[in-house]
């Protein structure tokens, strides 16, 4: 740990982060906690060890990861329709929607483009989103191109927390990050 506070400044610099925070745990006790720079460079804010950061696609690999234990379990199948597990899961494509699978999901080949104002600082809950989901119109078919699809990781999470009778934070903070 001797040197690190040092070289991380020294990697901001080199980077041009105005800031970050950094934590590192060990045997579930945090052994380090620093903020580093500025969360706000304009009105001349620190990052302390308290300062909030989007996590953001950070949580594509718990999602994942949360999946792959319920497939390990065998309360999952990547390969199984989506709607073996949510009934109510509906898409604009009929096809898509019988046939899209949790694997589908988490790859980006649902042939929705981004749709990201449907999500990002909206009111709704991910039970409203992925029941508006079958008003979002497709630009390619299923399985047809890669297209960037934060909906789709949101309708994973959904699905993690729906098998596992929770949310998918708990699911994630009970199996993941005990």
């Amino acid at each position: 740990m001797q040197g690190l506070s040092e070289f991380i400044s020294k990697a901001m610099q080199e980077w041009k982060i105005p800031g970050l925070a950094i934590a590192i745990i060990k045997d579930s006790k945090i052994i380090f906690c620093e903020g580093f720079g500025k969360r706000d460079v304009a009105n001349n804010l620190i990052v302390t060890p308290q300062t909030l950061f989007a996590i953001g696609s950070c949580t594509k690999p718990f999602t994942t990861m949360a999946m792959s234990i319920l497939v390990e379990s065998g309360l999952l199948d990547w390969d199984k329709p989506v709607k073996n597990y949510l009934p109510t899961f509906k898409l604009y494509d009929s096809y898509a929607t019988e046939y899209i699978t949790p694997r589908d999901l988490v790859t980006h080949r649902s042939g929705l483009p981004s749709h990201d104002a449907m999500w990002y600082k909206s009111p709704f809950s991910r039970k409203e989103i992925l029941e508006r989901l079958q008003y979002l119109e497709p630009t390619h078919q299923m399985r047809t191109v890669f297209q960037y699809q934060n909906l789709m990781y949101m309708t994973a999470g959904y699905l993690v927390g729906e098998i596992a009778q929770s949310s998918w934070e708990e699911f994630v903070q009970q199996e993941i990050i005990p």
